[in-house]
Parts: C-alpha cells; structure tokens; sequence
C-alpha cells in the first residue's frame, strides 16, 4: 500500500517515531498486542519499545486501550495528568534507548471526543487531535489495516454476538446499519489520520495474513522480522453462522460475563459442535439474509472504496474487489429446531452452576476471531 513521503526518521524529523497502530477492529489487533507484549525484550533488541503505562498503570495487560480510553475521557480513574506522565516517560525512554515506539490500541479507531451536538466525524477528529497533542514530542505514523468491508462487517457481528450477555442480539441487517458510520467510513478515516498525524500508512488485513502468520505479516509493516518470537502468531477461527445463531438464542438467559464465558467454552467444544451441526441439513450457512441483501451492502461499499482511492492515499489499483456472483452467498441458518434449543437451554443452566477455579480464563471469547 502507498506510503507518505516521510519515509525514515531521520528525514523527516529529529523526534523519535511512534507508530500509533489504531486497527481497525477485526484486523488482529488483540492477538498483535498480546505477542508484543510477550516479546518487548526481543522487540526492544531489535530496535522498538513496546512501552507499558508506567508509573500510572504499570502492569494492565491492556495499557495501550486504556490510553486510548483515557484519550477520550471515559476512564475516571485515567485523567489528563497520567496520561501527560505516561507519554513524557515514552518520550524520555524512546530517547535514552534511541528506539522506536510502538503503539497498538484499535479503540483510537472509534472514539469520539466533543459535545454531542457536534457531527460524528467532527467529534472523531477532536478525539485524534487531542491523540495528537498528547504525542506532540513525537514524530507519529499512523498504521491503519483495513479488512474487506463485508468481511469487516460479518467479524464484528460475530464478535457482537459472541460478547453478549443478559441483552438480545439485533438481526445482522439491523447492526449493519446502525454501526455503517462508526466502521466503514474508511476514507473519511484515512483523511484524518493523514491530515493530523501527516504520515499514514495504510495496509491490507488480507495481504497481511496471506503468508500464514499475521504477527510476520504485521512486524514486517515495520521492517521487522518477527521468526523468533514467542506466543501463537495466529488468529483463531471465529464461530461458525450456526455457532452464532445458537449465541443468539442464549444471549440473553446469560447473566454474567463469567456465565458467557463459561458457555462460549462449552459451545466450542468438539463433541458439542458436531452434535448442534448434526440438527441441520448443510454445514455451511451464511450470514447474510440473501445474496441481494450481500449485493447491495458491497455496492454501497465499492462507493466508499472508491472515495478512499480518490484521496490519492492508496495505490491506484481499487482497494477491494468483490465478486459478482450472488447465488454463491450462503443462505442463512433456518430457525433453530426445539430440540436444539432444549439442548442450549439445559447447557445454560450447568454452565451457571458451574464452580469456577483459579484455572478457568474469565476472559475467554475476547480478543480477535478469523473468521
């Protein structure tokens, strides 16, 4: 993908690079934090600091979204003076070790700062502004990946239905468009992060992972070579249409973060997943209502993708392609039988009186799904 004109450090500035990776959401992120942060050692060797919230928030597995969060004034305990504390010690570290800073936190992608009366893409760059002012000692490259937008569109469906609990779940048509503006306005995106931070880099979800491991794929964004590092490198595969449908029904008798969990782990079971597939006539449902409902989504997509290659920001080839045959979208999984739903309904009820231990990952079903 295209790159801006400010190609090294050392031309364009005498200020220490920092990557500010915003995402999008369902690119990898969670997976890309969790190796970066089991390897900092191997990173900072190689030339890039992976920092932690030090002194504020010295060991929070997820310091770089509390940033972000904190960016936005959402997190009472998180204000303007740690946040000033944390990127000073950035600054002071990035110089003293003549590092390079990494930065990954996708909720940058879809926060809004500013009074509500202001429009949603005013409020996005008041939020990126203020990103900015906080990392002005810096000279910052944005990371923006991008995933095909109904792909996209499907994963954070999925990621929807999987974090549900004690609250239905919309009709996938219905979350379409009420999240449109918050996601898929890519070029709108790419304009502000070009214009407040001036060097942006964009690249593709899909070329990213095509070689088999997304954390290679995504290091080498930042001439890395990521072979020896430690953790799985992988995305794991997301839940199935049926998986989901079958999410949806127990959405909402779940009561507990911990019940969700404890339910997700017994829906991805092996011997349970071929039992619920078992009660239906083909493996490979869909999500879309229909291939016209898939048609009309890509089309208004293809006018957005088009916007984002007109801004000059991207190479001249089309970002995406989609294909033109709709008879081959799946159709979407019928009515979940009786049968089913007594069996999700009995797992609901042990999953609750289940008794947790020390062991047990209340955080299971988080973090990024290839689906």
């Amino acid at each position: 993908m295209k790159e801006s004109s400010a190609q090294t450090q050392e031309i364009s500035t005498k200020k220490p690079l920092l990557y500010m990776h915003v995402g999008t959401h369902k690119t990898g992120t969670t997976a890309i934090q969790s190796i970066c942060r089991q390897n900092r050692r191997r990173l900072l060797e190689k030339g890039i600091l992976y920092p932690d919230l030090a002194p504020a928030l010295d060991a929070d597995p997820a310091s770089h979204l509390r940033f972000a969060h904190g960016i936005a004034g959402i997190d009472r305990d998180f204000g303007d003076d740690d946040i000033e504390g944390i990127a000073r010690k950035w600054l002071a570290d990035a110089k003293q070790l003549r590092a390079r800073v990494l930065v990954s936190a996708e909720a940058a992608y879809r926060h809004l700062y500013g009074h509500e009366d202001l429009s949603w893409l005013a409020r996005r760059y008041r939020y990126t502004e203020r990103l900015r002012r906080f990392l002005e000692g810096f000279h910052v490259r944005g990371l923006l990946i991008f995933r095909r937008p109904d792909n996209f569109a499907r994963a954070l469906y999925q990621e929807r239905a999987m974090n549900a609990f004690a609250e239905p779940v919309p009709p996938f048509a219905r979350y379409r468009r009420s999240n449109w503006q918050t996601f898929l306005r890519y070029s709108d995106q790419a304009v502000m992060y070009k214009t407040i931070f001036d060097d942006l880099k964009i690249a593709k979800y899909e070329e990213i992972v095509e070689n088999g491991s997304l954390i290679s794929g995504f290091m080498a964004l930042l001439d890395l070579d990521a072979s020896d590092f430690e953790g799985n490198q992988h995305v794991r595969p997301g839940m199935s249409a049926i998986q989901v449908e079958v999410k949806k029904y127990a959405a909402k008798k779940l009561k507990t973060k911990e019940h969700n969990a404890d339910f997700l782990a017994w829906l991805r079971e092996g011997e349970v997943t071929a039992e619920i597939e078992g009660y239906f006539e083909r493996g490979d449902y869909g999500f879309w209502e229909s291939g016209a409902a898939w048609h009309e989504f890509c089309s208004a997509a293809m006018l957005e993708l088009q916007r984002l290659r007109e801004t000059g920001l991207t190479d001249n080839e089309p970002l995406y392609v989609f294909p033109n045959a709709t008879n081959e979208i799946p159709p979407p999984v019928p009515k979940l039988p009786g049968a089913l739903k007594r069996m999700v309904d009995d797992a609901i009820v042990k999953c609750a009186e289940r008794k947790r231990t020390s062991e047990d990952d209340p955080s299971w079903g988080s973090g990024d799904e290839e689906a």
